[in-house]
């Protein structure tokens, strides 16, 4: 399981971009002064979630897109199913 402690995570990410400037150290100066961050991120996670969207078939996309599935709710039964 991955750290989900900020501290934790934190260094997770200095550790992806130490192994970045250990190959593409002319990038980190340009990356150090982006300040959308955040929204980089949010863009990814709902390009991730579209890659799952795109998945399902035609009733259950449907069914989503008029309210009657709520896929975080089926995402948080299953993640509290026992094994």
């Amino acid at each position: 399981m991955q750290p989900t402690e900020p501290r934790d995570l934190a260094e997770q990410l200095k550790h992806y971009f130490r192994g970045m400037k250990r190959v593409r150290a002319d990038h980190l100066p340009q990356l150090a002064h982006f300040d959308d961050w955040q929204r980089l991120a949010l863009r990814e996670i709902e390009r991730r979630a579209t890659g799952i969207v795109e998945m399902l078939d035609d009733a259950i996309l449907a069914a989503i897109a008029d309210g009657h599935l709520d896929p975080a709710a089926a995402i948080r039964e299953v993640i509290d199913e026992k094994a």
